[in-house]
């Protein structure tokens, strides 16, 4: 079972995004900030990390720098989920693998990860 690691300050969406891929058969673990995230990324190793930008504590944007400096976390793939718009290029320069707006819809979420997903094992997908 492939593990998904949720970034997400807000329980009310952590749980939404969380019972989407509990649905679709992936293990989800849960961290409330970016720090958290951080620290759950380096024990757990999950198979892709879906991120918030603005939390509490340690930020989506510092997540994900401080985790592709880690050569055990650095090919995670990562999807910034996030209300931000208009800093796509700044977002996927950091070195996101995905940039998807809230509110979002489970279908482009659920696509999103198989992309992520498959290239991690070397299957092309075509949208």
């Amino acid at each position: 079972m492939q593990k998904i690691l949720v970034i997400e300050d807000n329980q009310d969406v952590r749980e939404e995004i969380s019972t989407l891929l509990r649905f679709e058969n992936f293990e989800v673990i849960e961290a409330e900030n970016g720090l958290t995230g951080f620290e759950t990324a380096q024990k757990v190793l999950p198979d892709l990390i879906i991120s918030d930008v603005i939390m509490p504590d340690m930020d989506g944007f510092d997540t994900l720098t401080e985790l592709r400096r880690d050569p055990k976390t650095a090919g995670i793939p990562f999807i910034f989920l996030t209300a931000m718009t208009g800093k796509v290029a700044h977002i996927l320069g950091l070195g996101a693998d995905e940039y998807i707006t809230k509110p979002f819809e489970a279908e482009l979420l659920l696509s999103r990860i198989a992309i992520q997903l498959n290239k991690t094992a070397g299957v092309v997908v075509q949208e």
